[in-house]
C-alpha cells in the first residue's frame, strides 16, 4: 500500500500503520496519513554517463492538475549526444488511479553520434492498465515524423503505428533487492495503407534475473532481442534500426558502435539485435561490491554476422536511487582490444 500511495505521485508524504491494539480476530486496522503533494513541482537534475557525456534535465509536474486526478509532466534533457523535450499528460481511471490510466506524449528527440544523426518528433496516445497477475499492458497508437541521417541514406519519414506491450517487474529488497525478475515485451507496426511512408512491423524483447546466491553473492543475467520486419529497410528511421555496444549493452566498445557496416566501414544499423550479459556481484563492505561481468551481442542483418564480446571488472556503490557503477570493460572478441571506462547510474531491475 506504501508503494503504490508513493508511485501515485499524488502525496508528498506516506505512512501506513497497523494499529495492533485494536486487532479484531483476524483483521487488522491500518492507519494511513497522507501529504498532498505540491500543485507545482520543480526539478532539476545534473549527471554524467559514458553512453551520453555530461548532462542535465529539467522537469516541471502538475500532479493535481484538476479534481478528477489529472496531472501533466514536463521535462527538457540536453546532454552531448542528445537533446530531448517530453510532455505527458495523464488521465487516471476512477478504480485504479494509480495502475489504470489514459496519457496522451508529445515528444521531440535530437540525436546525433559519429554513425548517424536523427531528428524525431512523435504524438503518442495510449491506454495503461494492471492485469490481475501483475503486468503492465499499454496499447498505443503513435505517430512519427523522423528526418535521419547514415552513411546510405538521407530520409524523411512518416509512420502511424499502433502496438500493445506487456512488462512486468518482481523484486524483493527495496533500492538494493536481493532477487527479481523483469521482463517486457512490444510489438509495433505502419502500414503504407494506413498513413505511413513504408511497411514497416518491429518486435522487442528484455529479460533480466537478479538472484542472491548466499549472502554478499550476487549473480545478474539479461537478455536483450528486437527484430524488424520491412519490404524497404533502407527507409526505416534510424531510431527503429539496432545499434549496440555501451554501458547498458555490451562494456567494452562505444555507444552504439557495433551493427552492420556499409563498404567503407560505416555503420548503417540493423535489422536485428541480439545481446546477453552475466554479471557477478560481492559484496565487500556496507554498500560497496566489486564487479566482474561478460557481455555478447551483435546487430545484425544477415545471421552468419559474428558476436562481439566484452568482459571486464568494476565498481558498484549503493546510492537511494540504486547502484553507481564504475566499470572497466576490455572488447574482447576484437584483434586490437578495446578498452573502456563506463559510468553509470541506475537500479538493477
Amino acid at each position: 500500500l506504501t508503494q503504490r500511495l508513493k508511485g501515485s505521485g499524488y502525496f508528498a508524504s506516506v505512512r501506513v500503520q497497523t494499529d495492533r491494539s485494536r486487532v479484531d480476530e483476524k483483521v487488522v486496522p491500518i492507519n494511513v496519513t497522507l501529504k498532498a503533494s505540491a500543485d507545482n513541482q520543480l526539478g532539476f537534475g545534473l549527471g554524467y554517463a559514458t553512453d551520453t557525456g555530461p548532462r542535465t534535465k529539467m522537469t516541471w509536474r502538475r500532479p493535481h492538475h484538476n479534481r478528477q486526478g489529472h496531472s501533466l509532466e514536463t521535462s527538457i534533457g540536453v546532454s552531448e549526444i542528445r537533446q530531448e523535450f517530453s510532455s505527458r499528460y495523464k488521465i487516471p481511471k476512477k478504480q485504479r488511479p494509480d495502475t489504470d490510466y489514459y496519457r496522451i506524449d508529445l515528444g521531440a528527440l535530437n540525436e546525433k553520434t559519429d554513425d548517424y544523426e536523427s531528428r524525431l518528433r512523435t504524438v503518442n496516445a495510449q491506454r495503461v492498465r494492471e492485469t490481475s497477475n501483475r503486468w503492465q499492458e499499454s496499447v498505443f497508437v503513435r505517430w512519427e515524423h523522423e528526418t535521419f541521417e547514415t552513411a546510405d541514406d538521407s530520409e524523411s519519414i512518416d509512420l502511424l503505428l499502433p502496438g500493445i506491450s506487456w512488462s512486468r517487474t518482481r523484486t524483493s529488497g527495496g533500492t538494493n533487492p536481493a532477487s527479481g525478475d523483469y521482463f517486457s515485451v512490444q510489438f509495433l507496426g505502419g502500414h503504407r495503407d494506413v498513413f505511413s511512408d513504408i511497411n514497416m512491423f518491429k518486435s522487442v524483447a528484455a529479460l533480466k534475473w537478479l538472484y542472491t546466491l548466499v549472502p554478499r553473492h550476487k549473480l545478474i543475467l539479461s537478455l536483450d532481442y528486437g527484430a524488424i520486419s520491412s519490404d524497404n529497410f533502407d527507409k526505416v528511421p534510424t531510431s527503429h534500426r539496432f545499434y549496440v555496444g555501451g554501458d547498458r549493452s555490451i562494456r567494452g566498445f562505444r555507444y552504439n558502435s557495433i551493427s552492420p557496416e556499409n563498404s567503407d566501414g560505416e555503420l548503417t544499423g540493423g535489422r536485428y539485435k541480439e545481446v546477453a550479459s552475466i554479471e557477478y556481484d560481492f559484496n565487500v563492505h556496507g554498500k560497496w561490491s566489486l564487479a566482474t561481468f561478460i557481455d555478447a551481442g551483435r546487430a545484425f542483418d544477415k545471421f552468419d554476422e559474428r558476436y562481439r564480446v566484452g568482459a571486464g571488472v568494476g565498481v558498484r556503490w549503493q546510492s537511494p536511487v540504486g547502484p553507481l557503477r564504475i566499470d572497466l570493460g576490455a572488447g574482447v572478441s576484437e584483434e586490437d582490444v578495446p578498452w573502456r571506462f563506463h559510468l553509470s547510474l541506475s537500479p538493477d531491475l
